[in-house]
């Protein structure tokens, strides 16, 4: 790296340690509050990634967004912070693509015991008749380490069934395979049966895909 480069890169990230939101990226979107009002505005997207300590060029730190968000509903306005047991959902436009995010309480696995069952915001993968969530973490073995390895990035996935039961996609003692899995989600016994047991979790997304088509076929007999 030449030296007037260096320089430049040093004022960048002076510059954006001391006023983060310099180069920060809004997006368009709403909140629903715990009152069930959907209050229009901006959603501010973290482009400081804390795993790596490195800015996003393009982009934004997805992983942020489960732990908190930040809101204004006018230009005007001074930007509020908001965590999952205080709103319900957020959603904003990002390159023509809609990004949805919703609070659960959820039981993680984690090193921490007070961490085991808190409120998180996940974010919509698949909505259909049971709709997919995915939450993204740091590998708890790798951050151990930071000077050592760099953190490693992980997801769960949670099915949300009709009746608002969050369902983690994972072997536990109550479900050993894919035909457990479905019948917790409440998914008709039939399509259950068409599909192999030991189908892989991470085929998840497209078995409720060919659900969702398999009901409109047959609702439609």
């Amino acid at each position: 790296m030449t030296t007037s480069a260096r320089i430049s890169f040093l004022l960048l990230t002076s510059l954006l340690i001391a006023c983060p939101n310099v180069l920060a990226r809004k997006a368009k979107g709403f909140i629903i509050n715990n009152q069930n009002d959907t209050i229009k505005g901006w959603i501010n997207l973290p482009t400081h990634d804390f795993s790596t300590n490195a800015y996003y060029l393009s982009g934004f730190d997805s992983e942020m967004l489960h732990q908190e968000v930040h809101f204004k509903n006018g230009k005007k306005e001074q930007w509020q912070t908001y965590g999952p047991k205080q709103i319900k959902q957020f959603e904003f436009s990002y390159k023509n693509e809609t990004i949805t995010f919703t609070s659960f309480k959820l039981s993680l696995k984690s090193i921490v015991e007070t961490d085991k069952g808190r409120e998180r915001f996940l974010k919509l993968e698949y909505k259909g008749a049971v709709c997919l969530y995915k939450f993204s973490f740091l590998s708890p073995n790798k951050t151990m380490h930071p000077l050592n390895e760099k953190p490693e990035k992980n997801n769960e996935w949670y099915l949300i069934s009709p009746t608002g039961d969050v369902i983690p996609v994972r072997t536990k003692e109550e479900v050993k395979n894919m035909h457990d899995l479905l019948q917790k989600a409440g998914i008709d016994n039939q399509y259950i049966q068409l599909i192999p047991a030991n189908t892989n979790f991470k085929a998840i997304k497209s078995v409720l895909q060919n659900y969702d088509n398999w009901l409109g076929e047959h609702q439609n007999k």
